[in-house]
């Protein structure tokens, strides 16, 4: 699989609204930056805005850790791999570093510290849903049988969702205004270099 360094970014530039994507692994760190206009109309609601008015660690609505595990799992499915679990204190850990990114004005960037595998969605009203699939789409540029993904590409997303040694995800989420910023976190981490994930 072709990883990027931590001092190569790829970007690419598209019109509103505006969407971003970062995978990272804290054990080979791929830094992806992708901009582009999201295929379709997404609605927010996935905040219990109760629990981030009492500063809860962990805001999801009832309903999305399962979803969200669900829609990962569609993708780690058909490939036979064990599906994952939801883990509270990777979804707490997200949470946190979500919320961080939202004083920071929902600027993407990684938690250099974190154990855990993440990756990293945020645009105009993104949901869960949105999120996950554009993740899993990136499969479409991912050669299973050379491992490695198309040359200009992203594919650390895909990769990470469907790494065969992970066993546990948790994300979170925080808005600016409504542009929304998802955080999931992958326990074990995935995108070991020399490794194939699945």
């Amino acid at each position: 699989m072709k990883m990027l360094s931590s001092q190569r970014y790829i970007t690419v530039l598209m019109l509103a609204p505006l969407l971003l994507l970062t995978a990272c692994s804290t054990v080979s760190t791929p830094r992806n930056t992708v901009n582009q206009t999201p295929t379709r109309s997404v609605a927010p609601g996935v905040v219990n805005t109760r629990a981030l008015a009492a500063g809860a660690g962990h805001t999801l609505s009832a309903g999305v850790p399962n979803q969200l595990t669900e829609l990962h799992n569609r993708w780690r499915t058909p490939l036979g791999i064990q599906p994952l679990s939801w883990s509270e204190h990777l979804a707490s850990s997200a949470q946190q570093w979500a919320n961080r990114l939202q004083q920071q004005g929902c600027r993407l960037s990684h938690e250099t510290t974190s154990p855990y595998g993440e990756n990293l969605a945020a645009g105009t009203n993104l949901t869960a849903a949105a999120a996950v699939g554009l993740w899993g789409d990136e499969s479409a540029y991912y050669n299973g049988q050379n491992n490695q993904c198309m040359s200009g590409q992203v594919c650390g997303h895909y990769t990470q969702m469907v790494w065969r040694n992970t066993r546990e995800l948790g994300c979170g989420v925080a808005y600016c205004r409504q542009f929304a910023v998802w955080v999931c976190r992958y326990n074990p981490p995935g995108n070991v270099r020399g490794y194939r994930p699945y």
